[in-house]
């Protein structure tokens, strides 16, 4: 599973990213990997290990509904619509 997700306030001069991703690693364990920063900029990372599936997908489904809390949104491509 992955998701990207953006913020953008031209305003405030605030145009970020935030990416989430799980997947296994090559021992098996799951692993939940973050990625954020600002567009076009170096971008800061962190990843999780988990020992279920379960664990880990709840967490990305967490930092999900933080972040559109916080006003980003899933990129257009993301959300299935026609166009």
């Amino acid at each position: 599973m992955q998701l990207h997700l953006e913020h953008h306030r031209p305003e405030k001069n605030r145009l970020r990213f935030y990416a989430l991703e799980v997947g296994q690693d090559l021992f098996g364990a799951w692993v939940v990997t973050r990625r954020w920063g600002r567009i076009g900029q170096s971008e800061r990372r962190v990843a999780e290990s988990f020992v279920s599936e379960g664990a880990a997908i709840k967490l990305a489904r967490d930092i999900l509904r933080q972040k559109e809390i916080r006003g980003y949104v899933l990129l257009p491509e993301q959300l299935d619509l026609p166009l």
